[in-house]
């Protein structure tokens, strides 16, 4: 097996667990948080794709923590005054 696929491995399973383990808060998104996505967007917040703007704002709506490595995405969780951790 290649470091690489080795290494997603390792990455699928440590997932798979936290999972197992109720690390994360699973919500079920509504209008809501695609219309605050949208909003977020608009806002021209040049380092905030869709994607991202769809967890901050499922992150803003239920009052959660947004936990993320991605430094630019932490930046502009802040911006929008969301409970940001930027893990290493």
């Amino acid at each position: 097996m290649s470091y690489r696929k080795r290494q997603a491995k390792e990455i699928l399973d440590l997932f798979s667990n936290h999972v197992a383990e109720d690390f994360y808060q699973r919500i079920s998104l509504n209008t809501e948080h695609f219309i605050k996505a949208r909003l977020l967007v608009a806002s021209m917040d040049g380092s905030l794709r869709t994607l991202d703007a769809l967890h901050l704002a499922a992150a803003l709506a239920e009052g959660l923590t947004l936990v993320t490595a991605d430094r630019e995405f932490a930046r502009a969780g802040k911006r929008h005054k969301a409970n940001t951790l930027l893990i290493r």
